[in-house]
């Protein structure tokens, strides 16, 4: 076999089992609809608005059926799981009754199953319980179309007039009165003409009725019942008096019973009028005693509106009729066709709405007739009501508040209220301040304060760590008086600022801790001084410095309380409302106005403070004959030293000598002359000493005078006591023409 031949056969070889494999793999996956769809119905059969679930096999894998009445009317759809599987509730639909084929449609492949399911009727009750001759409203389906229905209820025909009647689905809708029946649940049945039937159950509940519903004492009155439990005595009460019919009260097979009783002697109102029968079923309704009883909802309003007129105690089944004055406000259509708003229930009770037929203000009377006898004519007022017709007129409410403010500052509203130009007392209604872009908000309600008529308050504290932006106040105001009512509303914003530091801004006064600071431009503020950290941090004569979280304050120092309190040396230590400041000397103008022994009198702009002599470093520079000069860190005074001087200055002069004796004694500097090798020549000048360096001192002993070598010759001093005294020299030598003449 040649190379050639033997190439072909493989590849034909290969072929071939590529052709095998794919046909058995083929032959391996399943088809998709090997089996036909299926479909089941469970039940089979339900009345409309019941569920049947419907399911079947054999459809497309994750697909959907779809389900169709009559095969052409779709009902709903479902999606289908991994192996052809579906399931679905379904809810019987509202269609006359009979059997129907439901075909499921798989919606991929188009096959079909189909089932039968059984359409049955029903009816549905509104309300479920009631009593005696209570409407109850009755709602049909899946009965046969186009079909006369008849109502029983317990066996009773209740049926309408007219008779009710199904539409082409089977459907209907009527009302039936509940007759006298025995306490329980009871059958109410519908059926059409081909006796399909459908049943619900009703609750009966016991009741009581009076006839009349109101009355005087003495009067008689008939006490009627239903609904209680079958041939058992019953005992009725008026309030807590027992009124039951002597001897006993019995109820009739279908629980009903009928007994008169007088009004025991009360005093006028509503009482209580109950029964209850030896099982324990019990019911209740009003008596009033006196004259019926007429109320307005609302008993104020403004003309062209909707009033609402109630009664309590009427006559039962005979019609109100409601005038206004002489303006009759029933309804003659409503009065015509006896509307049941205008028949007072078995327990006296009525509801009926009017349109005001007037706006003038002022103050109405509402009446309400009955016919209390079988003549229509002959009608009776039995009660009334006042109603008061009001102006509505709009209220004049302003806002005013600063344009601008900061944060720990207390931000005024100021709200005025006005009434045709003229300024009244209000409700505030609403005080609500708005901020960050309206998504916060701050009851300011309850710190209104009425400074004078028609004018408020209404303060809010702005939080150190407030965002910044605009707030607005918006606030609600209302005035009435008997004919008028007004109602306003009025709004203020203002901005939040960082800082008021490059305002230039005043502290003007400090009440209760509340600064008042003065913005230009801006007017006047108010900020509590512990919120915004309000320190003194500078005195410069009678004007203070303020530091604060919104910015520096300028103040005068009577504003703060500032007072000196202590000095050592240059220091000064200030004492104010906002805190304590050590500050220099100069920055309050002290100056040493007087020395009474060891006490110094400091004089300031902050006011007069006595200190010690040390505190001030106090020293005599000089003295002159019986005058003696004293400097201190506040500057110097000139005391007297001689008899004719005050025992007080001379005091003072040896309080001082003797207070800083022993310390300047230590730092004295003597120039003297040597004994062995004296010398005319002048002595070197020295430059004269500075402010911060302390002149020369001499020191004098009573027993001997050391003289310091100077051209101007020392100063004769006059020595009272046995005592020594440090005297400071002049801090600069005389011009010479005093020393010529001194030598001369």
């Amino acid at each position: 076999m040649s190379k050639r031949s033997v190439a072909y056969t493989r590849v034909l070889g290969q072929a071939l089992i590529t052709i095998v494999l794919a046909a058995i793999a083929f032959l391996q996956v399943p088809l998709a609809h090997a089996s036909p769809i299926t479909i089941s119905i469970s039940p089979d059969h339900g009345s409309v608005g019941s569920i049947v679930t419907i399911a079947g096999l054999n459809a497309t894998e994750n697909g959907e059926v779809g389900l169709y009445l009559f095969g052409n009317l779709f009902l709903t759809s479902t999606k289908t799981n991994e192996t052809g599987g579906y399931s679905i509730n379904l809810a019987v639909p509202a269609i006359p009754y009979g059997t129907y084929s439901i075909v499921a449609v798989d919606l991929a492949s188009g096959d079909t199953a189909s089932e039968f399911l059984t359409v049955e009727p029903r009816i549905l009750l509104t309300p479920t319980e009631g009593s005696f001759e209570d409407k109850v409203a009755v709602r049909g389906n899946g009965f046969i179309g186009n079909s006369d229905i008849g109502i029983m209820f317990d066996g009773t025909d209740v049926t309408p007039f007219p008779t009710p009647r199904t539409d082409g689905t089977g459907s209907f809708e009527a009302s039936l009165y509940v007759p006298s029946t025995p306490n329980g649940t009871r059958d109410v049945v519908a059926n059409d003409a081909w006796g399909n039937t459908a049943s619900a159950p009703f609750n009966i509940l016991p009741q009581i009725t009076l006839r009349p519903t109101s009355g005087n004492t003495s009067d008689l009155v008939f006490l009627n019942g239903h609904g209680f439990s079958p041939a058992v005595n019953a005992t009725a009460y008026f309030g807590t008096t027992n009124i039951t019919l002597y001897p006993t009260c019995m109820t009739s097979a279908q629980g009903s019973f009928s007994m008169p009783f007088f009004v025991p002697n009360v005093p006028n109102g509503t009482y209580s009028v109950s029964v209850i029968d030896a099982t324990g079923n019990a019911a209740t309704t009003p008596f009033t005693v006196a004259s019926p009883i007429l109320t307005l909802t609302p008993d104020r309003t403004t003309g062209s509106s909707i009033i609402t007129a109630k009664g309590a105690g009427f006559q039962p089944y005979s019609p109100v009729i409601l005038y206004l004055e002489d303006i009759m406000t029933t309804n003659l259509v409503d009065l015509m066709w006896a509307s049941e708003n205008l028949m007072p229930q078995v327990n006296g009770s009525f509801e009926y709405s009017f349109v005001v037929p007037i706006t003038n203000p002022g103050v109405y009377n509402v009446a309400a007739f009955q016919a209390l006898s079988q003549s229509s004519s002959d009608l009776k007022k039995v009660a009334s009501a006042s109603l008061t017709v009001f102006e509505k007129i709009p209220l004049d409410a302003q806002v005013q508040v600063g344009s601008v403010h900061f944060r720990g500052e207390i931000a005024e509203f100021y709200l005025k209220t006005a009434l045709m130009g003229k300024l009244v007392d209000v409700n505030i209604d609403k005080a609500t301040l708005y901020f960050l872009n309206g998504s916060s908000e701050e009851d300011l309600l309850t710190g209104v304060t009425r400074i004078s008529t028609g004018f408020y308050r209404i303060p809010y504290a702005i939080q150190n760590l407030a965002p910044l932006g605009t707030y607005a106040l918006l606030a609600q105001a209302s005035y009435q008086t008997l004919l008028t009512q007004a109602s306003g509303t009025a709004s203020g914003t203002f901005l939040l600022s960082p800082t008021l530091t490059a305002q230039n801004a005043q502290l003007l006064n400090i009440d209760n801790n509340i600064g008042t600071i003065l913005v230009p431009g801006l007017d006047t503020i108010k900020a509590n001084l512990t919120a915004i950290d309000a320190k003194l941090v500078d005195i410069d004569g009678k004007v203070a410095t303020v530091q604060s979280d919104i910015g520096v304050l300028k103040t005068g120092i009577e504003t703060i309380n500032a007072t000196l309190v202590s000095i050592d040396g240059k220091v000064a230590t200030v004492q104010s409302n906002i805190g304590i400041l050590k500050t220099d000397v100069r920055t309050i103008n002290a100056t040493l106005a007087s020395i009474d022994g060891k006490v110094a009198t400091i004089k300031s702009d902050l006011g007069n403070l006595k200190t010690s002599i040390d505190s001030i470093h106090a020293r005599v520079t000089s003295i002159d004959g019986d005058m003696a000069t004293v400097s201190s860190d506040l500057g110097t005074v000139k005391l007297q030293t001689g008899n004719s001087g005050s025992q007080n200055s001379i005091a003072t002069i040896f309080a001082i000598v003797a207070a800083i004796g022993a310390t300047l004694s230590a730092l004295m500097i003597y120039r003297r002359r040597t004994p062995s090798s004296p010398t005319t020549a002048p002595p070197k000048e020295s430059p004269p000493p500075t402010p911060e360096e302390s002149p020369t001192k001499v020191s004098i002993q009573p027993e001997e005078v050391q003289t310091p070598i100077d051209p101007t010759p020392p100063t004769a001093i006059a020595i009272p006591q046995e005592q020594p005294i440090a005297v400071e020299s002049q801090p600069t030598p005389p011009p010479p023409e005093e020393t010529s003449q001194q030598q001369t």
